[in-house]
């Protein structure tokens, strides 16, 4: 996840049921939708304003970004924003939660 540490969302792409973050060249596929935390509020995919707040952080430069094996993926922006993908098995809808590829290699999740 180091790879986009510096680096800023460029552009979230809505792929029927998943989501491409993209970071400079570097393309975060996640199968799990991630949730958003915005000062005290968390949204996830159900929630009214969740797209708009994934949106948000576009433009913004990622300044952390680390795996918690079993647990999640956690990517925070300049700003306090932060974005999560859970790697719990219960929360996978396929084989992986996600992959990142970087276009010299790929990091299944």
């Amino acid at each position: 996840m180091e790879r986009i540490i510096g680096k800023q969302l460029s552009s979230v792409e809505f792929v029927q049921d998943y989501v491409q973050l993209r970071f400079d060249g570097v393309c975060l596929t996640a199968y799990v939708w991630p949730t958003v935390v915005c000062s005290s509020t968390t949204l996830a995919l159900s929630h009214a304003g969740y797209r708009d707040a994934l949106c948000g952080n576009i433009g913004r430069i990622v300044k952390a970004a680390h795996v918690e094996e079993g647990k999640r993926i956690q990517i925070e922006f300049e700003g306090g924003t932060m974005m999560m993908i859970s790697l719990r098995p219960q929360d996978y809808q396929g084989p992986e939660a996600a992959e990142l590829q970087d276009g010299d290699n790929r990091v299944v999740f």
